[in-house]
């Protein structure tokens, strides 16, 4: 890079500086004011640490740190108040809180000048500044023994967290549904307050294996310090993640227009990691009569298998919509997804007739009668077997009414002499027939009887 490009480039951040936090004490500039101060310390950027090589106790800062500052290298965390162990705690009371930043803020801006400052010169570059503002803001609010958390990784229906160090006593593990709450801040105590999930993790461990997450939910988790029935302290950065749904659903919605008495396929629901799943309720807010129809609600990973919705011929024409809620078998998936179904010439089957009768009128003549149920039918038809035969044949039909309770009538002429009939009615419209029946009538016994064939 060029001189004068880099002079250039430093004498921008010189002033940038300035004019942000006010004069640094260098040459020709001030000493900065508390309120400079406490505006830097706010403007520090919190970013999750690292252990770096050489750091015997992996408390974050290396050997060679910990020399220049006088804090035990192999010591990751203050015994007692005279213990000088972890870098930021500078009261070593086992948390970095305002105390330690208000025993910080009367060095800001200076040189190391013996040992006394040495103590917050979090970098070893004999300079108390911004520098040493973003370490320690790093680990504002923590407490010790800090664990460094990395990225959690999935296998299968499992999120695996890792960190580093060892655990040194049981210490709490929690996770914040960020989905379900609405929350963003994870860098505190106090928004694990409404954690959706804790366990203990016991001493001695690295990792921590989770499954009872919510499918598709975006979590934060993080090691806590428990005392007095309330969280005392992070122990360790927050890492945020997706726990892996179990399901997948295409298309995510549903918008169909159906006819009444009819199915049709939706969607198609494939397994990741789920052995089965099922449909909470129905798919729309009317209820029965408007159902999920599944082939196969029994799965394994990688199978897809296809759903439909079946309207039943009752359901008057219309929209419905709802909320369709998708649950595997394991409890971590949940999948809502909008439906939204327009049913179209919707045909309601007619009522059975009842009351059917069937009276001799003379010895060639029956009236049939029935009580007419329903409004909406197209007509009637009026059938009849012989007892000795299966099938029935249509003797008439009769025009539908919109009427109803009524009795209807029908008068069937050139009855076969001494035949013994069964006698149907059925109320039809497109969508089908509903029947009533009469059985066993018997033409009268002195009318004159067929001639016998020779």
């Amino acid at each position: 890079m060029p001189l004068l490009l880099l002079l250039g480039i430093v004498a921008v951040l010189l002033l940038l500086g300035v004019f942000i936090f006010g004069p640094w004490e260098l040459l020709g500039f001030g000493q900065l004011s508390q309120r400079q101060v406490d505006q830097a310390i706010s403007a520090a950027e919190a970013n999750s640490p690292t252990i770096p090589p050489g750091d015997s106790d992996q408390d974050g800062f290396t050997d060679e740190v910990e020399r220049w500052i006088h804090t035990d290298a192999a010591d990751n965390c203050a015994d007692d108040t005279n213990d000088a162990a972890w870098p930021p705690d500078f009261n070593n009371d086992k948390a970095v809180d305002m105390t330690d930043a208000d025993m910080f803020k009367p060095y800001f801006g200076q040189k190391v000048t013996g040992e006394k400052s040495k103590r917050f010169d979090l970098n070893a570059d004999k300079l108390i500044n911004l520098s040493d503002v973003f370490l320690l803001r790093q680990y504002f609010n923590k407490g010790c023994p800090y664990y460094f958390m990395s990225n959690p990784r999935t296998e299968g229906p499992n999120v695996l967290f890792n960190w580093a160090p060892a655990t040194e006593a049981p210490i709490l593990f929690a996770a914040i549904d960020l989905t379900k709450s609405g929350q963003s801040d994870c860098n505190s105590t106090q928004a694990f307050q409404s954690s959706a999930f804790s366990t203990t993790i016991n001493a001695g461990q690295q990792t921590f294996g989770w499954s009872k997450g919510e499918g598709g939910h975006e979590y934060c988790a993080a090691l806590l310090r428990w005392e007095n029935n309330a969280y005392k302290a992070l122990n360790s950065n927050f890492v945020r993640f997706t726990f892996p749904a179990s399901l997948r659903v295409n298309p995510q919605s549903v918008d169909v227009t159906i006819q009444a008495g009819q199915r049709v396929k939706v969607l198609d629901v494939t397994s990741i990691s789920s052995n089965g799943f099922s449909f909470y309720g129905y798919p729309t807010s009317y209820g029965p009569g408007i159902n999920w129809s599944i082939s196969s609600s029994d799965t394994v990973p990688g199978r897809t298998i296809p759903v439909s919705i079946s309207v039943i011929t009752k359901v008057p024409a219309g929209t419905y919509t709802g909320v369709g809620i998708l649950r595997d078998v394991q409890g971590t998936t949940r999948i809502d997804i909008p439906v939204k179904v327009t049913v179209l010439n919707s045909i309601i089957i007619p009522l059975a007739p009842s009351e059917v009768t069937a009276t001799a009128q003379s010895c060639t003549l029956v009236r049939i009668s029935w009580r007419d149920n329903s409004n909406n039918e197209r007509g009637f038809r009026i059938e009849a077997r012989r007892d000795s035969e299966n099938n029935f044949g249509v003797i008439g039909e009769v025009q539908g009414s919109a009427d109803v309770g009524y009795s209807r009538e029908y008068y069937w002429n050139n009855v076969p002499l001494g035949a013994r009939y069964i006698f149907r009615v059925g109320a039809y419209n497109e969508a089908g027939v509903n029947y009533g029946y009469f059985d066993n009538y018997t033409i009268p016994t002195n009318c004159p009887q067929p001639t016998p064939s020779p």
